[in-house]
């Protein structure tokens, strides 16, 4: 995912990309003298603001193969619901609906 990311960088010339954890209970699992949380999942948004287009995924916190990866495609409305955050928020609302209310399968293949 991250070699296919670059390369979008790479031809479209400028992207903005969201990533984080997300934890499916609210007492997850830690690791180390400190207790970090481990996230259950990850989320990953990837917004051209050129072509005003998005993609989202949200994946287990598991090794996966890139073939794997278009199981994982979400909406950013997903992952809004998942993490509490609002992404796209400077776009006009009628705009930022339709960009994550679409499921961009068709960009992976790009």
């Amino acid at each position: 995912m991250e070699e296919k990311v670059r390369l979008w960088a790479l031809n479209r010339g400028e992207v903005y990309i969201y990533t984080g954890p997300i934890y499916a209970t609210a007492a997850p699992d830690t690791i180390g003298t400190n207790r970090v949380a481990i996230p259950t999942h990850l989320y990953k948004i990837i917004y051209d603001p050129v072509t005003v287009d998005a993609i989202a995924f949200i994946m287990p916190n598991i090794k996966l193969k890139s073939s794997d990866m278009p199981t994982f495609i979400v909406t950013i409305r997903e992952v809004e619901e998942k993490t509490g955050l609002n992404f796209l928020s400077r776009l006009k609302q009628k705009i930022q609906d339709a960009i994550e209310l679409t499921k961009a399968e068709e960009q992976w293949a790009e």
